[in-house]
């Protein structure tokens, strides 16, 4: 059996993280391995993560997502819905300087 690696504070460290972006029936992976002789802590991982919600939020803006843990190196995002429109209130568009409605 494997030595467990952990750091000099005693923290588990990783030696690799996986994200999973589930969109309609199709599935994006986001795996990381850390380099030879290193591994990840959770403050490593914890910075992928953010590394992976900016890439969705750049490229995958118009969906909201919901985040499930699947264990201390793995945490999935699944597609929820659309968020609405930006400047959308309730279904009316609002004019972001002024705070007044929209007329389509």
């Amino acid at each position: 059996m494997r030595k467990r690696r952990e750091s000099k504070s005693g923290e588990y460290l990783h030696k690799s993280a996986l994200f999973k972006v589930f969109v309609g029936g199709k599935i994006f992976k986001f795996p990381f391995r850390a380099p030879a002789n290193q591994a990840y802590s959770e403050e490593n991982i914890l910075s992928l993560e953010e590394r992976v919600i900016d890439h969705i939020e750049k490229h995958l803006s118009r969906l909201e997502f919901r985040r499930v843990q699947v264990g201390p190196n793995a945490v999935n995002f699944i597609a929820t819905g659309t968020k609405p429109p930006q400047g959308e209130k309730d279904g009316v568009l609002l004019d972001a300087e002024r705070g007044t409605r929209l007329d389509a």
